[in-house]
């Protein structure tokens, strides 16, 4: 059986949260990879979205809490690792606009 999980954020909102926490809120829920790819981009907060999108978007199909900061989204091609391994089951794909950032990770369960 495969299971999809959809997330959209604004990505304002991963700004503010941000500008209100600081490094606390960076490394509550992204992992040192994924921070110093954001940074790389004049806009970071469009990349840091799309990660947390991505997360929140495996929950959804999995129906397992992970620890947010156990979980990285790599690029080429978008892969999930986590706690380091990457996870062939699972396949996402990833987008942003200006506004807003969107996920979706399909998952084949094969307990199902």
């Amino acid at each position: 059986m495969v299971r999809v999980g959809v997330d959209i954020i604004e990505i304002a909102r991963i700004r503010r949260s941000y500008e209100r926490f600081h490094n606390r809120f960076l490394n509550r829920i992204f992992t040192e990879g994924e921070i110093e790819y954001a940074f790389e981009f004049k806009d970071p907060f469009a990349h840091l979205a799309v990660r947390f999108a991505a997360k929140e978007a495996m929950f959804k199909a999995t129906g397992k809490l992970i620890p947010y900061s156990d979980i990285e989204v790599i690029d080429h091609p978008p892969t999930i690792r986590i706690n380091g391994r990457v996870k062939e089951d699972i396949s996402i794909s990833l987008s942003h606009s200006q506004n807003q950032a969107i996920a979706i990770v399909l998952w084949e369960d094969s307990g199902s």
